[in-house]
């Protein structure tokens, strides 16, 4: 429903509270000056009926002011007061000399007065009146009946040439006033209506920057900033306030755009008709020192002439898709990578188990010397360890499908841990906290009972112990000269329908440009393992509808978060 402005809903209340004001105005100056100077009162002799007439005014003036917020007849009050007014004027004229009275402009104004505020139909009511009343005096007067002397000697022809004039230019005054008064009711009108539709079109505008989804931000021709919606401020953390006036250039630091302003300022100024829209997706640095991807398209701003005002920009935050996008050429290489490792796998394991066993009947049959007894014992110990890293890589390239029953999470979690303390590669100098959480209760460490807070979900529970337990090693070769490894969990806030658990640790941490391949089998940067501990977790996160994202820092350690759908994985899609 369109929004319209609102407005008065009685004008005339309004109009006729100028015309008490105007009203009081007039009587003071006029009539109070006339009293003062005995202006035209020789030949009447009750001047001080005059001072009478100012004071009725004045009475009459605060008897409407009380009336006027009381009475909801508003144009009946005015007729009343209008009508007043021409009785008044008629007592001034009469008491001013009659045809000799100076004051018989006061029906004038009255006439105006009436047009204004009851438009063509009030002016010709009270010019009427007017005609009627300052007729009657002069008759009155001529016939002597009013006790009204003159200074000159005066003919009927000279009070009907005044009548005359008078009544004309009343009713052509009327006529005039009525008019305009109509015209200006109309120009009003539809004044107003266009206000309105402005105000309409303002507040839709403003609700469609607003309800936008991308930032958007204008500048005038030299790259400076003008506008700022809402969403450019999210997105890149800074206010409308602080930017204004700003080069574009050094609030986005893409290079790019520099570059665009200046080639269009210049074509500006060489008069180009046509200027081309540019597309960048660079880093930007936020304010507050977040790294994303924006996806941002610059053009010329220009007015309904085609003048170039300026620029304007849209642009997208793409750092979570251009995340998914990374992820998905992930998987299609690691899909690839599993296929035809599976096949390779597959035909080392036959010829491997061939040579394991004929190694062993050599063993049994044959009489070797004490030395190639050690050989014989290395060549099959090697044997056994190229098997279980075939292996392992078969269960990274051929998963079993998962057995999926309702488990809690932090169970598994303290299970691993309790299983990592009781391992081999653990020792003194690693510390372990965990921080599981549900609707903001937390346990610290086994401070509370861990089953008192349960985070469910549908899971294979075997399957995510590996998986728990590849990372938990990992973090742990990651710390040979110790440090502590932190296990979280948590219900997500912007998902009810998902669960977060971080494994963090203070290790060496990852090189960036290793980042992209910590996933692939076999890739490692530590002088022991197969390379194939992240690549199956990967894998048994993918089958799990979850997402694995890495976070790594040289020196300070390496983060690892987990996103997994409560429900089955077979029929809820985790939406991050």
């Amino acid at each position: 429903m369109p929004l319209k402005k609102e407005f008065p809903a009685d004008e005339t209340n309004q109009r006729l509270k100028w015309l008490m004001v105007i009203r009081i105005i007039l009587v003071t100056i006029l009539l109070g000056s006339s009293a003062t100077l005995e202006l035209g009162f020789r030949a009447f002799p009750y001047p001080s009926f005059l001072y009478l007439i100012i004071a009725v005014t004045y009475l009459l003036s605060i008897f409407y002011a009380i009336l006027i917020n009381r009475i909801k007849r508003t144009k009946l009050l005015a007729e009343i007061q209008l009508s007043l007014d021409v009785l008044i004027a008629t007592g001034v004229v009469y008491i001013t000399g009659g045809i000799e009275s100076w004051f018989p402009f006061t029906y004038l104004l009255i006439i105006i007065a009436g047009s204004i505020i009851l438009y063509s139909r009030g002016g010709l009511l009270i010019a009427s009146l007017s005609s009627i009343l300052y007729g009657g005096v002069l008759v009155l007067q001529f016939y002597g009946i009013l006790p009204i002397t003159t200074d000159r000697h005066l003919v009927e022809i000279d009070y009907l040439y005044n009548l005359f004039i008078y009544i004309t230019a009343f009713y052509f005054v009327s006529y005039l006033s009525g008019t305009l008064s109509e015209r200006l009711k109309k120009t009003g009108e539809r004044l107003k209506e266009t206000d309105a539709d402005l105000l309409d079109l303002r507040v839709f505008s403003d609700n469609v920057i607003k309800s936008l989804t991308s930032g958007l931000f204008t500048t005038d021709i030299y790259g400076r900033i003008t506008f700022f919606n809402k969403t450019a401020e999210d997105i890149t953390g800074w206010g409308i306030e602080e930017v204004r006036g700003k080069d574009i250039s050094s609030i986005f630091s893409i290079d790019g755009t520099s570059i665009i302003l200046n080639k269009s300022h210049n074509n500006i100024k060489d008069k180009t008709p046509n200027i081309q829209s540019f597309r960048f997706e660079e880093e930007f640095l936020r304010r507050d020192e977040k790294k994303l991807i924006l996806g941002l398209r610059l053009s010329t701003l220009k007015d309904r002439n085609d003048v170039i005002l300026g620029f304007i920009g849209i642009f997208q935050d793409l750092t979570k898709i251009k995340e998914l996008e990374k992820e998905v050429k992930n998987k299609e290489k690691m899909a690839a990578i599993g296929e035809l490792s599976s096949w390779m796998a597959h035909e080392i394991r036959n010829p491997l188990a061939s040579l394991s066993g004929s190694i062993q009947v050599l063993r049994e049959n044959l009489n070797p010397t004490e030395r190639n007894i050690r050989l014989i014992e290395i060549a099959l110990r090697e044997t056994e360890r190229l098997n279980l890293i075939v292996e392992d890589f078969l269960k990274y390239a051929r998963p079993r499908p998962l057995s999926i029953e309702l488990c809690d999470i932090n169970k598994l979690i303290i299970d691993t841990i309790l299983l990592l303390k009781n391992s081999k590669e653990f020792h003194d100098g690693i510390k372990i906290n965990y921080f599981l959480n549900r609707d903001g209760v937390t346990i610290k460490n086994g401070k509370s009972e861990p089953n008192r807070i349960e985070i469910e979900a549908f899971v294979d529970p075997n399957q995510m112990k590996q998986v728990f337990w590849n990372l938990s090693i990992n973090a742990v070769h990651a710390m040979p000269k110790g440090g502590e490894l932190m296990i979280g969990s948590k219900i997500m806030t912007e998902d009810p329908n998902a669960i977060e658990i971080t494994f963090i640790d203070t290790g060496v941490g990852i090189e960036k440009e290793n980042l992209d391949f910590i996933f692939y089998p076999f890739y490692s940067t530590k002088e022991i393992g197969s390379g194939l501990g992240l690549a199956i977790a990967y894998r048994i996160i993918e089958e799990h509808k979850g997402r694995i994202k890495v976070d790594s820092e040289v020196g300070k350690g390496t983060t690892i978060r987990i996103y997994l759908p409560i429900g089955s994985p077979q029929s809820t899609v985790i939406s991050l």
